[in-house]
């Protein structure tokens, strides 16, 4: 099956869903952008560069690909709900079964609830798609739950770390410490973290600091500890593997989730993560994870004091392979092949 991937936000992960859809033995064409923070060259996936994100902007750019599609001459063509709207339009031009991904279909905090936008946002969700792709078995019952593309076939492609799994850096020294990863969302509750970290006793600090990575958030730490250390600019794959290879516990105090992505990027580093118990999140959860019953900040330092006695989980590595996701998304790659030879749309 010919399939083009026209994700212009996940940039890395349409690399790493192609790399195995080849080994498949499907042939593969990502459109994407330079839009992710962190894009790659990452397997034989023959990439179009769509660099421009907007509304006019993004259809100038699926035209400037067109010959490149029309070459290709793809049995169906999958898009994300995130940038790609407009290039829906510009895709039904091909004639062919047109599959939307949809991340999360639940909004994340006060910036995915304004006035008029989710109303706008579920409108645009339910129209056109002849099939939906979720990355958890958790978001498609929200979907299902919230009416999402009703009577419409729905496919689980199992989440995927952005990172490969040739980038994990070999640990040779025994793990500690905390750390947080990612955008300082609401959502995503670093804030509820910090403060549960915060709250640790003196010499548990010091024997556990805290790393925070993260983005769009503030360039100064809310408050000044010696063990805790602040990384708010630009980080690269590699100064994360390494970071993940010491640390003993990521934290994902989330608020609201179908998945995380940090989640199985941890893992696949042999670090283990605390959780807020939603059901995404615990769908990935492995051996040496924690699982906290909400997010209030007493909680979390009850989580966290007790995580500093538990035992490492250095030789468990958890990838794609491991898993065997492999297998499901070949299941799931073999249903969307009826819906392509049903030629639906």
């Amino acid at each position: 099956m010919r399939i083009a991937i026209v994700w212009p936000w996940f940039r890395t992960l349409g690399h790493l869903y192609g790399r195995e859809l080849e080994k498949l033995g499907h042939e593969v064409l990502l459109v994407t952008s330079e839009r992710h923070f962190a894009g790659g060259q990452y397997g034989q996936v023959d990439e179009v560069i769509a660099t421009q994100v907007g509304f006019i902007k993004s259809i100038k750019s699926i035209w400037s690909a067109r010959s490149k599609l029309k070459a290709f001459n793809p049995d169906v063509i999958i898009v994300e709900d995130v940038y790609s709207h407009p290039i829906w339009w510009a895709a039904r031009l091909f004639g062919v079964p047109l599959i939307g991904s949809i991340h999360d279909p639940m909004p994340h905090d006060e910036n995915h609830t304004r006035k008029g936008l989710r109303k706008l946002v579920s409108s645009i969700q339910n129209f056109g798609m002849d099939a939906t792709i979720y990355y958890s078995e958790s978001a498609l019952k929200e979907a299902e739950e919230l009416g999402i593309r009703r009577n419409k076939p729905a496919y689980v492609w199992p989440l995927i770390s952005e990172m490969p799994d040739d980038l994990v850096t070999q640990n040779s020294q025994i793990r500690r410490g905390f750390a947080m990863i990612g955008r300082w969302s609401h959502y995503k509750g670093f804030d509820i973290g910090m403060q549960a970290w915060q709250a640790l006793p003196d010499e548990v600090r010091k024997a556990n600091p805290l790393e925070v990575w993260q983005r769009i958030g503030s360039s100064t730490p809310p408050f000044t500890d010696p063990c805790l250390v602040w990384h708010s600019d630009g980080f690269e794959w590699q100064e994360i593997s390494e970071m993940l290879s010491r640390i003993k516990y990521v934290l994902l105090p989330y608020r609201s989730a179908s998945q995380s992505g940090v989640q199985v990027l941890a893992q696949q580093c042999g670090a283990r993560v605390i959780y807020t118990d939603l059901s995404g999140l615990a769908e990935f959860a492995v051996a040496g994870d924690i699982a906290v019953a909400g997010t209030e900040v007493e909680l979390w330092r009850e989580a966290m004091l007790v995580s500093t006695t538990e035992p490492a989980y250095d030789s468990e590595l958890i990838t794609f392979e491991s898993r065997g996701f492999a297998d499901k998304l070949a299941k799931s790659i073999l249903d969307m092949g009826s819906l392509v030879h049903g030629k639906s749309v």
